[in-house]
């Protein structure tokens, strides 16, 4: 991974459990509209980061939840101020953040993942 990517991990995921060169993350293995998908839940710091570095870490995180066998591709999504979901990932999966919230996916959480 990128040093940026690993950077951005360490920052900003929201529930990094042990600091160490390996972050370890929970994460949200679904599928939304027939697709597997892995959500990370990140930081509301997020929203502020460049598309390009949000890019290269979705890209590092796909890369990293794939080779420890979960199948899909990544997403992070974060809590806006007003209730709802941002995120950023495959544009066809990432329309469907509109009708969520944190909650939903808090609830659906049932992975670890060391990257």
């Amino acid at each position: 991974m990128k040093k940026l990517t690993k950077l951005l991990l360490g920052l900003l995921c929201a529930i990094p459990l042990v600091a160490s060169a390996v972050n370890h993350y929970t994460v949200a293995h679904t599928r939304i509209q027939g697709q597997d998908v892995i959500i990370f839940p990140v930081s509301g710091k997020m929203r502020t980061v460049p598309n390009s570095d949000k890019e290269a870490l979705v890209r590092g995180l796909t890369r990293c939840a794939n080779s420890a066998g979960l199948s899909g591709r990544a997403v992070i999504a974060w809590p806006n101020h007003n209730g709802t979901v941002g995120a950023y990932g495959p544009k066809k999966i990432i329309s469907h953040f509109d009708t969520i919230n944190m909650n939903w996916i808090n609830q659906r959480v049932n992975k670890k993942l060391a990257c």
